[in-house]
Parts: C-alpha cells; sequence; structure tokens
C-alpha cells in the first residue's frame, strides 16, 4: 500500500469516526428530528370565474368548467379570445364564485331579454361590453346597488377562550348597532333585534332598517391576560327573504310552518388569537 493511499483512507477513517462522534452528542439542529411533507402540490385556492359579478363585470368570460378543464392542463380559449395552456398541470383547484348573483353576469353579457329588459341592467351591459372606464363605472355601480339593498344591522365580536378548567367557552358581545337611542342592550348585554320588514307573500323587503356603515372602538370588558383566547368580528344583515320564500313566491305553494321563510346573511373576519405572555 502506498504511503498516500494510506493517508486517504486514514482520513476516511478520521470523518467517519468524527460523524459518530456528533450523532451521539446532542443534536446541534432543533429540526434534525422533524418530518416534512416529501411531495407538496401547488394549486389555486380562490378562483372566480365569468360566473361571479366582480370578474364578469372586469371582462372574465370563462366558466367554472372551463376554469377546471385549465387548471388540469388542458388548452381553453381565455377571455382575450387567446389559445391558452399551463406550462403544468395544478395538483389542485378550488373555484370559490360568489352566490350572490351567480350566473347574472353571463346571462346579461350574452343579452338575455329578460335581464336587458330593465333599463338599468341595459346600461349595465352596453357599459361592459364598451369595456375600460365605462366598464369600470358599471361595476362600481352594481357594488354600490347591492350595498344599499342589504344593511347592516348589528356588529358584534365573538370571544372563544379556555376557562381555568381547560374548558373552552364563548360569548358574543354586541359592539355597534344602529337606532341606539331605541335599542337598548338589555340585562344581560344583548341588543333587541334590529326588526323584520319582509313581505312573505310577495318575498319583498324594505330597505328602512339598519344602517350603510357601523364603526366602534372596542375593547373587552372581561380580557383575561393568563387565559388562551381568540376573536373575531362579524357583521348582521337585515333579515331578508329565504330562498324557500322566493320559491313558494314564484310557484305559489304554501310552505309548512316549520320551515324559515327569512334569513339573516352574515359576514365575518379571520379570527384575532391571543396566547399568554408565560405560556
Amino acid at each position: 500500500m502506498t504511503s498516500s493511499l494510506a493517508r486517504a483512507l486514514t482520513g476516511v477513517v478520521r470523518v467517519a469516526c468524527l460523524v459518530v462522534a456528533v450523532e451521539a452528542s446532542a443534536q446541534y439542529s432543533p429540526y434534525a428530528s422533524n418530518q416534512y411533507p416529501v411531495r407538496p402540490y401547488f394549486g389555486d385556492e380562490h378562483v372566480h370565474t365569468g360566473w361571479s359579478a366582480d370578474a364578469g363585470m372586469a371582462g372574465a368570460t370563462l366558466t367554472p368548467e372551463d376554469a377546471v378543464r385549465f387548471a388540469r392542463g388542458e388548452q381553453v380559449t381565455s377571455s382575450t379570445g387567446q389559445p391558452v395552456k399551463l406550462g403544468r398541470p395544478l395538483d389542485w383547484v378550488a373555484i370559490t364564485d360568489h352566490s350572490d348573483g351567480m350566473g347574472i353576469i353571463s346571462e346579461l353579457r350574452a343579452g338575455n331579454p329578460e335581464l336587458t329588459a330593465d333599463p338599468t341592467l341595459k346600461r349595465w351591459r352596453d357599459m361592459m361590453l364598451a369595456g375600460g372606464d365605462d366598464a369600470q363605472k358599471a361595476t362600481s355601480e352594481m357594488i354600490a346597488a347591492q350595498a344599499k339593498k342589504q344593511l347592516p344591522a348589528p356588529a358584534q365580536v365573538i370571544k372563544g377562550w379556555l376557562d381555568k378548567q381547560g374548558k373552552p367557552q364563548e360569548k358574543i358581545f354586541d359592539v355597534a348597532w344602529t337606532d341606539a337611542a331605541r335599542r337598548k342592550p338589555g340585562p344581560d348585554g344583548k341588543v333587541p333585534p334590529v326588526g323584520n320588514t319582509v313581505d312573505v307573500a310577495t318575498a319583498t323587503w324594505k330597505n328602512t332598517i339598519g344602517g350603510p356603515e357601523l364603526i366602534a372602538l372596542w375593547k373587552d370588558p372581561e380580557f383575561d391576560p393568563a387565559a388562551w383566547a381568540f376573536y373575531y368580528a362579524r357583521v348582521l344583515e337585515i333579515p331578508t327573504p329565504r330562498w324557500t320564500d322566493y320559491d313558494a313566491a314564484y310557484f305559489k305553494v304554501q310552505m309548512g310552518k316549520e320551515v324559515p321563510m327569512t334569513t339573516q346573511e352574515r359576514a365575518w373576519t379571520s379570527p384575532i388569537w391571543y396566547t399568554p405572555a408565560t405560556s
């Protein structure tokens, strides 16, 4: 054996011994024993198609089926009329079209006579087809009109926490509401209902209650710095006809007394999590 080969082998042995010594001692990296996914999946978690009012008014013409085909790697014709295809198909996709007015823009763009008979909808269609600033203005008008139709009633904060026994608790705080001079919180801290203007017989309602905007600065009156907790805000709209009421009025049928005929839509925020400093 040559001296150079002997030196090389000796170096290998020394390195091996060094590795064994390191593994036998305390781990240097805190991530050494963690397990990570070996195959990440790539996708799109929020896709609006031409069926949504916002995307449709902005010029989107593809349908949910088109969006799924595109995500799978198939070639589709884009909203601008060009053939398009992904370089790599997505592993997953979530079509998240708005439920309010779903498909209306597609029908309006196609010239549905029942819709274009309304002068406002016809004007919006003409502006939408013109594109540019006209389409943007039509979109703003539609959003403003929708906001005026469904006014918020109370704004609330929902709090959840773990008590001293480790059991989950939850409480709803009313923090802002309209007609405050008349609607005073009761002994339980709850504000009386805003009212109900729904005419069940015709599936209509009047826009005479609620308010266009609610603003408040709220501080938790029961805050415990030692308790784990979460908070999120939500807004309830004024009562409007439920889909059962619309069906009853359209098909001229009588619903049973057990069937709810009105509903209060709601919107909520992402939660804020509070972790005690000593945890």
